[in-house]
């Protein structure tokens, strides 16, 4: 979790007011009133104040997930998935509590892929099903990981067509003290039992990507930053 505070600070301004009056006569005398005072007036600066809350400590946000494996079912129709969740997760929240409002950038890292014990893709070619010609494939195709945002902190079927793709970024201007965006997630593992637009699927050939991946592929990671930069000024008519 980050938190980008400004400091309040004030600045004061000193009026010295001093009226003469000369020249008055009472009477007869000749007389001089004269006064003296002060006053001051004070400025106080607009709060800079972004927020955000998920699994980590720092502005690029690890997002982490339990252990997931591809589903167990027979194949009947189209791919068989298994997702962590049964619908995307809250990971993060962004809140705008400045005074003034907040373009905000979110960005979402490509997807990274550790392997067991250490190895690479071009190394582990043992077994190594001919559909996995690259490690992309696994990322584009069996390990899919969907970001979506919202203004709610719980999850509504309407955010579903609110995708942030791997690897690209999502830009809103938040409004001054109250404005929110949430950030949730999932990922589905999807066996790949059809081929194409074939409904007749090959469940022995999915079966083999599955047990690959499974093999070999230890975890995926992938980060989750934000930017902010002021949208507004305060007083919004600076001749106010």
């Amino acid at each position: 979790m980050t938190k980008r505070k400004g400091i309040v600070s004030k600045v004061v301004l000193v009026l010295v007011v001093l009226t003469l009056i000369s020249g008055c006569f009472v009477g007869t005398t000749l007389a001089r009133y004269a006064s003296q005072g002060s006053g001051s007036a004070t400025t106080g600066i607009a709060l800079w104040d972004i927020t955000m809350k998920g699994d980590g400590t720092s502005a690029e946000t690890p997002v982490e997930f339990g252990d997931l494996s591809p589903s167990m079912d027979d194949f009947t129709s189209g791919n068989r998935t298994h997702s962590i969740y049964t619908e995307p997760e809250l990971i993060a929240t962004i809140t705008n509590k400045s005074e003034v409002s907040a373009a905000v950038t979110i960005e979402v890292g490509d997807i990274e892929i550790s392997y067991v014990g250490g190895g690479t893709f071009g190394t582990l070619t043992t077994g190594r099903p001919e559909a996995i010609k690259s490690e992309s494939y696994i990322t584009d195709n069996v390990l899919k990981v969907s970001f979506y945002y919202g203004t709610g902190s719980e999850w509504s079927e309407g955010y579903a067509s609110n995708v942030i793709d791997t690897g690209s970024s999502y830009e809103d201007t938040l409004a001054s003290s109250t404005g929110t965006i949430s950030v949730f997630a999932n990922v589905t593992w999807v066996t790949q039992d059809t081929n194409q637009n074939s409904s007749v699927g090959n469940t022995a050939a999915a079966d083999a990507i599955d047990t690959w991946i499974g093999q070999n592929v230890e975890s995926l990671s992938c980060t989750l930053s934000y930017t902010a930069v002021q949208a507004s000024e305060k007083p919004a008519d600076a001749g106010a």
